[in-house]
């Protein structure tokens, strides 16, 4: 039996336990907290990691895998422009709404490499501005235009 093929079985035998009977991961309270166990956790008002789909995380987890086969590891992290993210996002978006599924180069699902993109977007949205070269101009002064129009009609009726 390999390494792998143990940690499943072990995950597995977990799993079946009597205590998930009890522990719903979708369904953790503060009171179910108290009787698992005598420890406190002060988690209110943080991230609920258990919410976010494993099979997300394993997707973009896949594509960074392969980035580090095309280019070096972390990459990514030496930030690039946000538009040439955008522009590989909306290659793979429109690859999949012409109904390819996979990208041709890596075999992977083209909504992997989307999500992908997304991620190393929301990241760089914090952590590198610099690279920030969105064209900001038409669009954005039409939507503050009418979201200016919009916010003084409300005013109005008050």
């Amino acid at each position: 039996m390999t390494t792998a093929n143990k940690v499943v079985d072990k995950f597995l035998a977990w799993f079946q336990s009597p205590l998930t009977d009890f522990y719903n991961p979708l369904d953790v309270t503060e009171d179910k907290i108290q009787k698992m166990g005598g420890g406190l956790r002060y988690n209110k008002g943080k991230a609920q990691i258990n919410l976010v789909p494993s099979s997300l995380i394993f997707a973009v987890a896949k594509v960074f895998e392969y980035g580090t086969k095309k280019y070096k590891k972390n990459n990514w992290r030496e930030g690039m422009s946000w538009s040439d993210v955008n522009d590989c996002l909306q290659r793979h978006m429109l690859k999949w709404l012409d109904g390819e599924e996979c990208d041709e180069e890596s075999g992977l699902p083209h909504l992997y490499h989307a999500a992908t993109n997304i991620a190393m977007l929301i990241e760089y949205s914090e952590t590198y501005r610099d690279g920030d070269n969105r064209f900001k101009g038409i669009i954005n002064k039409y939507q503050e235009s009418y979201l200016n129009k919009k916010m003084n009609e409300l005013l109005e009726k008050e």
